[in-house]
Order: C-alpha cells, then structure tokens, then sequence
C-alpha cells in the first residue's frame, strides 16, 4: 500500500492588479442601496400619478362617448320612432 500522498497547498498565484482596480472601481461607482431605493420610490410615485392622469382621460372619454351614444339615440328615436316593440329593436 502506498501511505496517502500529502496534498500540498498550491502555491499562491500571483493577482491581477487590474481586476482589484475594476474591483475598485465597481464599489465606487456603483449606487448605494439607499439610492436605490429612493430611486424605486420615485419611479412608483411618477407611475402611481401618471396612472391616475389616465385614469381621469378615460373615465372622460368614456363620459363623451356616453354622450354621443344617447344623442345618436335620440335621433333615432326622433327620426324613426316606434310605437311598439323591444329593448333588442331599438336600433332597427
């Protein structure tokens, strides 16, 4: 039997200075958390406002187009009225 070979401890290698200087360079530039996050909480409050801007567009447009559904109605009505009939013929 062979006695168990000692593993020996690889020599240490030499580093590149160029990956500390990226290394450095990267913790430097790089945002801190809080930035981050106020950062994130601006983005949210710009969305939460320009969500409720449309919001009110839509909810305007749908009050136009309401309108123009009931004045379409009432001219049909007043062109075409019907004695009788249903809700399904009322565009007939």
């Amino acid at each position: 039997m062979e006695p168990p070979s000692k593993k020996s401890n690889p020599s240490p290698q030499s580093t590149d200075p160029f990956l500390y200087a990226a290394s450095l360079n990267s913790f430097i530039t790089e945002r801190n958390p809080f930035q981050v996050l106020t950062g994130d909480m601006l983005h949210l409050i710009k969305t939460v406002v320009n969500l409720g801007k449309n919001r009110k567009i839509a909810q305007q447009r749908i009050d136009q187009m309401q309108a123009q559904v009931e004045k379409v109605e009432g001219d049909i009505a007043y062109v075409n009225p019907k004695s009788m009939g249903n809700r399904l013929d009322k565009f007939r």
